[in-house]
């Protein structure tokens, strides 16, 4: 299979088992809070940030390490294998003994169980990572959105009786645990992958030198990211935390489902044309105008409709998430950027490079989070918004160095679509004034968002229709190339 085929079906299948997972997830995510007291969410979210923090040193760089080797590297996959197992024991026995310290520093001391028991995700995670870098590799995407897909359900299962009999902190934590179990025991099932040989030292040494990079990027980005909550929540009390977890959890479905889903292809595609200099530049641009056109049209048009879609998911009690969701929403840009700059960067061998990148991120995101959350979380989620506008112009001349042509090309893409999120924001705001607040909230969501979409596809027509029928054309290119027939 050539690879353009291969890069076409495996973005295909990622992004739609990614958004058959998603959408599951997402219904899911919203029966179980209309069982889940809103403080519970925030808890849950804490003592889960605090290990995502930690799970992303325990197996930062096995995955990138294992789809830039050579195929058939055996002491390399299980160098790394040991290495970040030999990280995440140690990392799970940390956060045991420093719970009850979370705890204290938080003022919520049930987080001391959350926290211990969902210490257990890391040493999960490290025996997947591997195997499933195996499958990436290979652009096994329909493989992987199916095993995520039973995960989500698996978890929901587990889940649903605790958030029935009011369990709605056990619930949530079952609901993560059960999860990943699932994903561990298919991912191994299909890859069929173990660490074979010995336990080699010196490629367990060569291992962590080719993640320490990578560990501290993905630390830092993790903190820029999502993180920030936990410095915000030094601040905020668990209610507040949990408002905002609601909307960050909408960010992320929009950012799994159109963003994550296609860019999982971009490392092993740029490092399959590292050698072509032009050719990677093509691609480039045309993966950035895609991604302009589709992510801030997708952002933007949720965050337009906010209110009624968290009303309809979560009901009324939800709605303070609804205004930071709207705002949030406007990071769309920021996100196509970033998501495209990792991948560049590493497949050109520049980790450290990525990690300056991360840290300053992470940096500014945690001195903004701490600075403004005194004003109210739409006042934090305002300030993120510009944060992320000035980390674009910060990445810029990266981008320009890695692909040696001008970036403003490739920036400009982004224009046109910023402009028609825009316009279908004050579209939907005029709607507000005319339709009876007493509709149904899913009636409301309909015609909002309708009237969002409409102005948004009316932007790209009237200022960008060349470029957007490229991109429909291309699109109907990759579904053609993956489905053939």
């Amino acid at each position: 299979m050539s690879l353009e085929r291969r890069a076409a079906t495996g973005a295909f299948w990622s992004f739609g088992a990614t958004s058959a997972e998603r959408a599951v997830g997402f219904v899911i995510f919203a029966v179980i809070l209309h069982f889940v007291p809103v403080g519970d969410v925030g808890l849950v979210a804490l003592g889960s940030m605090l290990v995502e923090l930690a799970n992303t040193v325990a197996v930062g760089g096995a995955a990138e390490r294992v789809v830039t080797s050579e195929r058939g590297d055996v002491r390399g996959e299980a160098g790394s294998f040991w290495a970040h197992l030999l990280i995440a024991g140690a990392l799970s026995v940390l956060l045991w003994i420093g719970a009850p310290l979370a705890a204290s520093l938080y003022g919520e001391q049930r987080l001391v169980w959350v926290v211990r028991s969902l210490s257990a995700m890391m040493l999960l995670n490290v025996l997947v990572v591997v195997p499933l870098a195996t499958l990436t590799r290979d652009f096994r995407y329909r493989a992987v959105g199916l095993m995520s897909l039973g995960a989500t359900l698996t978890g929901a299962i587990s889940a649903l009786p605790f958030a029935l009999y009011g369990h709605g902190a056990l619930a949530l934590v079952v609901q993560r645990l059960s999860g990943v179990l699932f994903f561990v025991v298919a991912v191994s099932a299909v890859a069929r992958w173990r660490p074979r040989g010995r336990i080699d030292v010196a490629e367990i040494r060569a291992a962590l030198r080719f993640a320490l990079p990578l560990i501290g990027s993905n630390l830092v980005e993790y903190l820029a990211r999502t993180g920030f909550a936990l410095i915000a929540g030094l601040r905020l009390d668990v209610v507040s935390i949990g408002y905002l977890r609601v909307a960050q959890r909408l960010l992320e479905v929009l950012q799994e489902v159109v963003v994550t889903s296609i860019s999982r292809i971009f490392l092993p595609l740029f490092v399959s044309i590292r050698s072509d200099p032009t050719r990677r530049y093509e691609v480039a641009a045309r993966i950035m105008g895609m991604m302009a056109l589709t992510v801030i049209g997708c952002f933007a048009i949720a965050g337009a409709a906010a209110a009624p879609l968290i009303d309809s998911m979560f009901g009324t009690r939800l709605q303070p998430a609804a205004p930071v969701f709207t705002v949030l929403s406007a990071l769309g840009p920021y996100i196509v950027v970033n998501a495209f700059i990792r991948p560049l960067l590493v497949s050109s061998g520049r980790r450290g490079q990525m990690l300056g990148i991360s840290a300053v991120n992470a940096v500014t995101t945690g001195v903004v989070a701490y600075v403004a959350v005194p004003y109210g979380l739409t006042t934090l989620a305002a300030a993120l918004v510009a944060r992320g506008f000035l980390a674009i112009l910060f990445i810029a001349p990266f981008i320009r160095s890695v692909l040696s042509h001008p970036v403003a090309p490739l920036l400009s893409s982004l224009i046109v679509p910023m402009g028609g999120g825009v316009m279908a924001r004050l579209a939907v705001l005029g709607v507000e004034q005319v339709v009876p607040a007493h509709w149904p909230a899913l009636l409301l969501l309909v015609v909002e968002g309708s009237v969002a979409a409409l102005c948004y596809v009316a932007v790209l027509l009237l200022c960008a229709r060349s470029r957007s029928v490229e991109v429909v054309r291309l699109l109907q290119r990759m579904v053609s190339r993956a489905v053939p027939g």
